[in-house]
């Protein structure tokens, strides 16, 4: 029996109970009082019941305005005059809402598919083109131990050179000091009038005085324009030290400068992999984490 009924049966019976005790006023008043706060409850009552059906109605309107198919409404309208229950509107919100979580996970899904073949696409890029920059540093690295070694080798050869040109100019300054030696004891020897002859070898020992004085001008002639000779080689091998000396030194700045700037860009371009290497793998890490996790919570949503 609904309640309104059972209301409705006690206000009447309280009526003709109140009709039999008009003789006592007192009892009539609190009876007339009961009686108002019983029909202000029913009103309130029939408000309550007003609100919640169109509190039922307009969830579902909402219900269909935002069901996938009209099939929600199945076995609730059977009875097109009497409104649905408040628990089945409640069921049909928790099934659309259901759908549309599980909707809402797949298309999520998708995504993170889609962006983890985009990320596995890119680090296949990426590796293999730190592995073209491996091979370029292999490439490299051979390429200055050839260089270090013709460095090398040319280096030798000019210690070589140098070595021979040392023993040509310390067998040259002998050579020149045994003339000068032999001239300044031809000159002490002019100048005490006295001639340096081996005796008796040779035939100078049968010249005359003028005829001695004549050869040795001679000689001195021949030794002062050997001189001049010597004087000249001297300064054209002097010039030609120098020149062989700053071109070595040109030379040996020149691949020192080459060998340090090619060992610089190296370093340098081997830091810079190496650090776009460790950003890559670091990248990667946190998005294969980040994909687990979701996968994880998707995964836990599906178990609920």
């Amino acid at each position: 029996m609904a309640p309104a009924i059972v209301i409705s049966l006690f206000i009447e019976e309280i009526i003709s109970v109140s009709s039999v005790m008009m003789v006592r006023p007192v009892i009539s008043v609190k009876l007339f009082t009961a009686i108002m706060s019983i029909h202000y409850a029913k009103k309130h009552q029939a408000f309550l019941v007003e609100t919640c059906e169109n509190n039922v109605k307009e969830l579902e309107s909402i219900l269909d305005s935002f069901s996938v198919s009209g099939q929600w409404t199945s076995g609730i309208h059977k009875d097109k005059d009497k409104p649905p229950s408040f628990s089945v509107v409640l069921e049909s919100l928790r099934r659309t809402l259901t759908d549309y979580q599980n909707k809402l996970e797949d298309a999520s899904n998708e995504d993170l598919q889609d962006k983890l073949a985009d990320v596995n696409k890119e680090l296949s890029h990426l590796r293999t083109k730190c592995a073209d920059r491996e091979a370029l540093i292999s490439t490299l690295k051979v390429e200055l131990q050839n260089v270090l070694h013709c460095w090398e080798k040319e280096k030798a050869r000019a210690a070589q050179s140098e070595s021979e040109l040392q023993k040509l100019s310390q067998t040259f300054h002998k050579d020149t000091e045994e003339k000068l030696t032999f001239l300044h004891s031809l000159y002490q020897h002019l100048i005490a009038g006295s001639v340096l002859i081996k005796q008796p070898e040779g035939m100078l020992d049968k010249f005359s005085w003028s005829e001695l004085c004549a050869v040795l001008q001679e000689n001195v002639d021949t030794l002062i324009v050997d001189l001049n000779r010597a004087n000249e080689k001297i300064s054209h091998l002097e010039y030609i030290c120098k020149n062989k000396s700053d071109t070595m030194r040109e030379l040996q700045q020149t691949q020192e400068d080459t060998f340090n700037k090619v060992a610089e860009q190296i370093k340098a371009q081997e830091s810079c992999w190496h650090k776009q290497k460790k950003e890559l793998e670091l990248q990667y890490s946190e998005l294969l984490l980040e994909v687990q996790k979701r996968a994880q919570v998707c995964y836990f949503h599906k178990e609920l």
